[in-house]
């Protein structure tokens, strides 16, 4: 499956329903079926909102992140298994 790249600097990605959704200062610039793809990847100065990336997650789709001039930044993974862990030691369990 392809990759879906975002290089539009200032742009966002955003959910509508089961589809992302690419704006540039308030202008609709695509709209992507999940089924298109399966891996994100953005170059600089791009946003992804949280509920575009809950939806990733769920999909498993992970999103790599690049810097302006292309140089590999980081990737945002989903579980890897069915189950996702159901303790973080980013959280306390404590409540």
């Amino acid at each position: 499956m392809p990759t879906l790249h975002v290089i539009e600097q200032g742009a966002q990605i955003g959910k509508a329903g089961g589809t992302l959704t690419v704006r540039r200062r308030g202008k609709a610039m695509a709209r992507v079926p999940l089924h298109r793809f399966d891996h994100v990847a953005v170059t600089g100065n791009v946003q992804i909102t949280a509920q575009a990336v809950r939806l990733l997650l769920d999909r498993r789709v992970p999103v790599s992140y690049l810097s302006f001039s292309g140089r590999y930044l980081g990737t945002l993974l989903p579980p890897l298994g069915r189950a996702a862990p159901l303790s973080s030691p980013f959280f306390n369990d404590n409540r």
